[in-house]
């Protein structure tokens, strides 16, 4: 399957790695008709990503302002630029978490990631993480965070209120943050934001500013049972860049 395939059929992967990974590839198309294609095809398939949907609107505005080498050029420093950003979010993640220990997550949030990599560097944590069905990409962070030795437990999705009581904190990326503080996130993060308030568990979103629904219109949001609205009156705080 070539790259772009295996990208608009990606159902596993956060809006940040999805945005990566269609970087990765404009980054090593040269001609301005096929970039176009691209994104054409990205957007149709992949609509309702603000990360997505951001880094489409900044490509089209070089394509439309700028000239191809000064593209280029973009490419090759959004991937620096996605790195410092990683570094700030985590640096104020620090100061809001990091004094917790036990960690409850659900889903495959490529910045959640590097937050618990990170964090685990410092002391060692211990993390729960809801398998995410159907997709089950719990499973998937689970297994690239297995690679740097944290102690972690995959639950089953009907688990949540057992393991929830049992963590300190509740962390959820997101893959839109709206105006009025709400955020939309993988099916699940709504009923784990609401176990974790009837116990009094803090519920940390972190997520970088790509993911602001610019749009006021309500009808462009997912129309999908595989992602769901969780209330700003559910999240302790949004912890951005």
């Amino acid at each position: 399957m070539n790259p772009l395939k295996t990208l608009v059929n990606d159902k596993t992967s956060g809006s940040l790695e999805l945005t990566l990974k269609l970087n990765n590839i404009l980054k090593k198309t040269k001609d301005t008709k096929e970039i176009v294609i691209i994104l054409n095809e990205v957007e149709k398939n992949l609509k309702g990503f603000s990360a997505v949907d951001n880094y489409i609107s900044k490509v089209n505005e070089y394509l439309s302002t700028k000239s191809v080498s000064s593209l280029q050029t973009f490419f090759n420093e959004f991937e620096l630029e996605i790195k410092n950003t990683i570094t700030v979010i985590f640096e104020k993640a620090k100061l809001n978490i990091g004094q917790y220990e036990t960690f409850f997550t659900l889903s495959n949030s490529f910045t959640l990631f590097e937050v618990l990599k990170k964090l685990n560097a410092i002391k060692k944590i211990e993390v729960f993480i809801c398998e995410s069905e159907p997709a089950c990409e719990g499973v998937i962070l689970a297994e690239k965070l297995k690679s740097f030795k944290i102690n972690l437990k995959v639950i089953k999705d009907s688990e949540m209120s057992v393991y929830i009581p049992n963590s300190d904190v509740i962390l959820l990326g997101a893959d839109k943050i709206l105006n009025n503080g709400d955020i939309i996130n993988k099916s699940g993060s709504y009923s784990a934001a609401l176990i974790a308030s009837t116990f009094n568990k803090p519920v940390y979103v972190i997520g970088n500013k790509s993911k602001f629904y610019k749009k006021d219109d309500k009808n462009n949001l997912f129309k999908s049972n595989l992602f769901e609205v969780v209330p700003a009156k559910l999240i302790t705080k949004i912890i951005t860049d």
